[in-house]
């Protein structure tokens, strides 16, 4: 069994298990560091920017339509995963330290993301053992664990 950690500080909005994946989304409040990490070391596969609107990052609706950036990461043990900085009304700006080809390690800052924002790590369910947390849980970025996963 593999743990992951959270990739941001905030609270689980939702937690949801599809046929093929698994996504975990994580609001972060104004009053939180607004760091991501990367749970699981590997090699970046693609930086995806979209500039977008600016609505409240509480809402699903954000995740559709507000200013973003995807990163995939060919991890370690052969799966990607993806993190999704979202900005929300107050960020204005997303800013990634990393690009294509990077090689990143386990919980190392790879994005920094402007004041009430949301993260959502998507990995596949085939790999997830166990879910830690649900929606509401408060987590703390590279210190709480989340997940853990069969590999």
């Amino acid at each position: 069994m593999k743990a992951i950690y959270s990739p941001a500080n905030g609270y689980i909005v939702d937690v949801r298990i599809r046929e093929a994946k698994v996504s975990i989304v994580i609001f972060m409040p104004l009053w939180v560091k607004h760091h991501i990490l990367t749970p699981l070391s590997g090699v970046v596969k693609k930086v995806h920017f979209k500039m977008g609107k600016f609505k409240i990052a509480t809402s699903r609706e954000s995740e559709l339509h507000n200013t973003r950036c995807d990163i995939t990461i060919n991890t370690d043990y052969g799966f990607d995963i993806t993190i999704s900085a979202i900005a929300g009304i107050i960020a204005r700006r997303i800013k990634y330290f990393v690009k294509e080809g990077d090689r990143v390690e386990e919980l190392q800052k790879i994005a920094h993301i402007g004041f009430g924002s949301r993260v959502i790590l998507t990995l596949p369910r085939s790999i997830v053992y166990k879910i830690l947390i649900k929606p509401r849980s408060r987590v703390k970025a590279g210190k709480t664990q989340i997940l853990l996963l069969n590999v």
